[in-house]
């Protein structure tokens, strides 16, 4: 089972290390991605594998806001990590609509 949803089990590490590189963009698609690999899924280890790329998107889009407060970043990369941190919650927020049957998916920690 493991090795079969190896590249799920990856995908913490992977958003951590995108993020400490600042490849918010890959980090936004990955974080999709993982969404769409994970589904609906509320429990056992499925669960705290959300919750684990979950507190790393949280990390990255902590960085993202600290960048955009920091007066000394270019105004000019300013546009891009504004789209980055919106991209990021809008693919959170999708996550916490209505399903077609009216139930709701689990919300993470936002």
């Amino acid at each position: 089972v493991l090795e079969r949803h190896h590249a799920l089990f990856q995908l913490p590490s992977l958003i951590k290390e995108e993020g400490a590189a600042a490849r918010y963009d890959r980090v936004v698609a990955t974080y999709s991605r993982a969404q769409e690999m994970m589904g609906d899924c509320s429990h056992g280890v499925l669960l705290r594998l959300r919750e684990e790329i979950d507190v790393q998107v949280d990390v990255v889009c902590h960085n993202l806001r600290k960048r955009l407060a920091d007066e000394s970043v270019p105004v000019t990369q300013l546009p891009e990590a504004i789209l980055n941190l919106t991209k990021l919650q809008l693919v959170s927020c999708s996550r916490d609509a209505p399903n077609p049957n009216g139930s709701r998916t689990v919300a993470g920690s936002r």
